[in-house]
């Protein structure tokens, strides 16, 4: 893995704007290159608040093939994500085979999946 200023970190969050607001101080944090997955206006925001790098917008990914059983050669998001060092999702959570799957897609070394929303 590179040093935290040179890794990839792709994150996805599905969820609605204020936890994603919240998602993005934690991805601060983590440092690096940040590609963010989130429903359009919400990843545009953080972008625009130079909290990620890039934007792409979830509703506009075949973000189903994630619970597919197609090849994942085959797959259009693989390609629409990006290779990165680093997954962090809150999307898959507990779900061990789609978590699998996103690794696989990512080709993510490493990877964390958490809540959508955090613990209260």
């Amino acid at each position: 893995m590179t040093d935290g200023r040179d890794r990839t970190v792709l994150a996805i969050h599905p969820g609605a704007l204020g936890d994603v607001i919240l998602f993005g101080q934690f991805l601060t944090a983590l440092g690096g290159h940040v590609r963010l997955v989130a429903g359009g206006e919400k990843a545009r925001l953080l972008a625009g608040m130079g909290v990620v790098a890039e934007a792409l917008d979830f509703e506009s990914l075949p973000m189903e093939e994630v619970f597919s059983d197609s090849p994942a050669g085959r797959c259009r998001l693989g390609r629409a994500l990006g290779r990165c060092d680093l997954l962090v999702s809150c999307l898959a959570e507990g779900d061990a085979k789609a978590q699998r799957r996103l690794r696989e897609l990512t080709g993510a070394p490493e990877a964390l999946f958490l809540p959508v929303r955090p613990p209260a």
